[in-house]
């Protein structure tokens, strides 16, 4: 991943002002989900939206999804994380930023996930095996956070051509397309997704509001 150049100048950033309406809008979205699934237990999306997916089921669909649900995997996140970050050229741009992302999605999710203990769909529908409780989804909250956080630093530091196209369409299509897999396969409610994707938004914009605005983002944070 290459920058551009080395001029804060030429950075595209995006203005504070909106940054603070998606931090918002993330936050209302989270805040209202967790309320509706604390009083009213499955939403009136959760079956219609699952069964449709379930019924999509096929076995080649199913490997993808798989393989999709996999690159959600805090591991896989981590191994993401750790390489950009030992890689000099991409460690202030990219990786403490995605770092940074990662961690307090991981917090945020732990924290309502132990305050919901929100069940997870019944076992019988599980095409991969997975514990713990279904609200949020963590795999939907950290997707979104550093595959979305990636294709906005991309778009704004990389150089024009067939890499830079290839790595923002591989990370807008993991930002949602774990989130849909963990319906697919089984283990999530639309409404864990949904919540988890409005989670992702708001840390997104936290990580770079404290980029933009903050000393210590914009001598770790910037190339």
């Amino acid at each position: 991943m290459e920058i551009k150049d080395n001029s804060l100048n030429n950075i595209k950033k995006l203005p504070d002002f909106l940054l603070v309406i998606v931090m918002i809008i993330g936050l209302a979205g989270f805040s209202v989900l967790t309320y509706a699934v604390v009083t009213r237990g499955i939403l009136f999306f959760d079956d219609p939206v699952r069964h449709a997916l379930y019924e999509a089921r096929r076995p080649g669909l199913t490997t993808l999804m798989e393989l999709i649900t996999y690159a959600g995997q805090w591991p896989t996140i981590v191994v993401i994380c750790l390489l950009l970050l030992i890689y000099p050229k991409t460690r202030s741009a990219y990786g403490i930023p995605a770092t940074m992302a990662a961690i307090l999605t991981q917090l945020l999710e732990k924290t309502i996930k132990n305050i919901v203990c929100r069940p997870r769909p019944d076992i019988s529908l599980h095409l991969v095996e997975q514990g713990g409780y279904s609200f949020p989804s963590g795999h939907s909250i950290t997707s979104m956070a550093v595959y979305l956080l990636l294709f906005i630093l991309i778009m704004a530091y990389m150089k024009s051509g067939g890499k830079k196209t290839a790595l923002l369409i591989i990370t807008l299509f993991l930002s949602f397309g774990v989130g849909i897999s963990r319906i697919y396969v089984g283990v999530h409610f639309p409404s864990d997704v949904l919540a988890g994707w409005f989670g992702g938004l708001m840390m997104i914009a936290v990580v770079l509001l404290i980029r933009d605005n903050t000393k210590i983002g914009r001598k770790y944070m910037m190339p």
